[in-house]
């Protein structure tokens, strides 16, 4: 049993001095077996049947000490080492043996680990007391005995108290260890079942987030399938409204520019209301375009197509289509642009639309005053602010106006001739360009429409190292002053339809892409200045396989890539068509088409499903030019007979026809000799932007071949970029 007590003051106060005291039953144990053996060797004592009478009485006080130490473990441990005290003298009377009293050193030695280092000093000191008593009386005879006798007792009681000290701490900071290492035992086995219960929450939630996770990717692909659906839906119901809006457009504008045909003078009245009608279908054509774009931005092709462009004549050419409006209302308009206004490397039609879009709003809800432009270039971006005196915004308002199809307050409605996705097509065509747009208004006192641009134009295209070093050449000291602009990689293209690099660059105008007409002009060009690639577009595909080897035969370091775009949209125009004119078509935009092929039109050919178009295109050219002679055709193939029989000078093609598109058609005029020359106009409601050109092969090689580990890296890239949506 361990017993602790508090250590002085100046020890820490996390020692403790502890006293060891054992239990008695162990030493009792040990006296009873030495009994024994003091019994069986009586014979070898002067005296045998002294020692048959000690040894029970020596059982006998060793067994009531044993019975105490359950009941008064104290009184217990007393009574042993004062027996064996006793036990020592009377062996050295009974047996007549003086030297057996040195035996009173051993309860002396007893008694400290038993009771204490103070019960030895006790017994020490009965001792003494009882060998000077039995030394006087003359029960002992030899000092010497005495002197030998009390020097072992006294020698055992300092052995005792000098090792108890050391012993006492030793096990007191045993103890402490022991206590601090069991708190953090049961602290360990605690954050053992805290880290079980959270990795068991851990676990459910895992569960959870999978669970998630694939609730994810079904709400995924029904989105991309929404999106898919409603572009699908935006494209046919622009078809759709796009025909009938032509028909309606082209007959309001007969009527109106040759009232004549019709015999009897129209009365004004009518015309007037025909005008309306005539705006009102302007608007709806309007309509039809704008969600058509804010359809293109949402599902990620907006068809940017960035070059460096001069801003004041962008502006200028804003400001030209709407001063007639502002003149006619009596408003001031001006433009504020320095001179020294760096160029800006973005799309000029969809910039052009922004500031017309902020001037023609300007225009309409200013009643007096004027109308400020204003650009200014500073630390590599450009600002445009148009500035009104109109009636201004409200702060409610204001935080409204970007939205899709929000028109503001009463007064904005009352205006009309507006369907609230000018300002949301053009803040996300500026954000698209990696700008930003704002509004500041106060109502009363005009409005602030802003929007400002990176002007970082791209860098020259690479050119070889061999132009910095020529004879002569000194190192330069000092580091030159570079734009800052991103650096895309460098692609050759070699394509004979010259069409690849324009759609390249719409989808990505970051990277450099050089075309080229043949492969010899392509490993020429590659020679010149190294690319990432060389891109080969040709079909069909054996021919594409073969000069792709080819390449890589000639270019041995350089990945060669190949793809097969069809005959879609722009690629047809490129194979033969000479123009594209976009439902609902004028009269002017007719001729205009007409005019400029450069050559006299005397026969042409209108090829459309739709008999109303057929008719209406008819008397429209015909009123315009009574010398032309005009045949019609209700489908591809009756065309191509048509053509056959007599080449007209100008074909006007639509695109959806049944059995035989338009596409077609065009292909199959381009598959006869005689009949390859005939330009040939489309005229669809279908908007080529909305058809991207698509590949349906992607080949890729490398000169000696592709290593295994590159193989799996190509697979794992296009699957991944195949997967990922468009």
């Amino acid at each position: 049993m361990l017993r602790t007590r508090p250590t002085s003051a100046d020890s820490h106060a996390s020692e403790s001095e502890v006293d060891l005291c054992i239990g008695s039953r162990p030493v009792i144990v040990v006296l009873l077996m030495l009994s024994m053996a003091l019994a069986l060797g009586a014979r070898l004592l002067p005296e045998p049947a002294k020692a048959t009478t000690f040894v029970p009485y020596l059982a006998s006080f060793l067994a009531l000490a044993w019975l105490l130490e359950s009941w008064k473990p104290r009184f217990s441990r007393w009574l042993l080492v004062t027996g064996l005290l006793a036990s020592a003298h009377i062996m050295a009377e009974w047996f007549a043996l003086p030297s057996a009293t040195v035996l009173a050193a051993l309860p002396v030695a007893l008694a400290a680990p038993l009771i204490g280092v103070y019960a030895g000093f006790v017994l020490a000191g009965a001792e003494t007391a009882t060998l000077l008593l039995l030394w006087f009386s003359g029960r002992v005879e030899g000092f010497g005995l005495v002197i030998v006798t009390l020097i072992a007792t006294w020698l055992v009681c300092g052995l005792m108290a000098a090792t108890q000290k050391p012993v006492s701490e030793l096990a007191g900071w045993s103890l402490t260890n022991f206590q601090r290492a069991r708190a953090l035992l049961d602290e360990a086995r605690d954050r053992q079942a805290e880290l079980k219960e959270a990795l068991d929450a851990l676990a459910h939630a895992n569960r959870q987030l999978a669970l998630t996770y694939d609730k994810l990717a079904a709400a995924r692909l029904l989105a991309e399938e929404a999106r898919r659906t409603k572009a699908a839906f935006v494209a046919n119901v622009s078809h759709e409204f796009r025909t009938p809006l032509n028909m309606i457009v082209g007959l309001v504008d007969m009527i109106l520019k040759a009232p004549n045909l019709y015999g009897e003078e129209l009365p004004p009245s009518l015309l007037k209301d025909l005008e309306i009608v005539g705006r009102n279908c302007e608007h709806l054509s309007s309509m039809i375009n704008d969600v058509l774009d804010l359809s293109r931005i949402e599902s990620g092709r907006p068809s940017l197509h960035r070059e460096s462009v001069c801003l004041p004549d962008v502006i200028e050419e804003a400001l030209a289509v709407v001063r007639s409006l502002t003149e006619k209302r009596g408003l001031d308009l001006q433009a504020i642009v320095p001179d020294d206004l760096p160029e800006v490397y973005c799309d000029r039609t969809r910039i052009r639309q922004v500031i017309l879009n902020f001037v023609s709003n300007a225009a309409r809800f200013t009643e007096r005053g004027g109308i400020t432009v204003q650009a200014a270039g500073d630390d590599g971006f450009v600002t445009v602010s148009v500035k009104d005196t109109g009636p201004g915004i409200s702060p409610e308002e204001a935080r409204r106006i970007f939205e899709p199809f929000y028109q503001g307050s009463t007064l904005v409605r009352r205006q009309g001739n507006g369907t609230g996705l000018g300002l949301s097509i053009s803040k996300q065509f500026v954000e698209l360009h990696g700008g930003t747009m704002w509004m500041e208004s106060q109502v009363g006192a005009g409005s602030t429409f802003a929007f400002r641009l990176p002007a970082s134009p791209p860098l020259e295209p690479t050119s070889p190292p061999e132009r910095w070093l020529t004879e002569g050449w000194v190192e330069r000291r000092t580091s030159p002053s570079l734009l800052e602009a991103k650096l895309g990689q460098r692609f050759v293209l070699c394509d004979a339809t010259g069409e690849l690099e324009p759609l390249f660059s719409h989808c990505d105008d970051q990277g450099e892409y050089v075309p080229t007409q043949g492969l010899e002009q392509a490993v020429a060009e590659m020679r010149r200045s190294p690319a990432q690639a060389l891109v080969i577009n040709h079909a069909p595909m054996d021919e594409l396989w073969r000069r792709m080897i080819r390449a890589r035969q000639e270019l041995p370091d350089t990945p060669i890539l190949g793809c097969v775009l069809p005959p879609k949209a722009e690629l047809a125009l490129a194979a033969g068509a000479a123009g594209y004119l976009l439902k609902p078509v004028t009269r002017e935009d007719l001729m205009r088409a007409l005019t400029t092929l450069g050559r006299p039109v005397r026969e042409v050919l209108l090829v459309d499903d739709d008999p109303d178009v057929l008719a209406l295109f008819t008397r429209m050219i015909e009123t315009s030019d009574h010398t032309a002679r005009v045949r019609t055709a209700p489908s591809g193939q009756q065309a191509l007979a048509e053509a056959r029989r007599q080449a007209p000078d100008v074909v006007l093609l639509d695109i959806l026809m049944p059995n035989q598109d338009g596409w077609q058609t065009l292909e199959a005029f381009q598959e006869e000799d005689a009949l390859r020359g005939v330009p040939i106009i489309i005229v669809s409601a279908q908007d080529p932007q909305d058809q991207p050109a698509q590949s349906e092969w992607l080949l890729a090689t490398i000169g000696g071949g592709l290593p295994i580990s590159k193989v799996l890296h190509c697979f794992q890239g296009i699957a991944s970029s195949l997967l990922r949506p468009d």
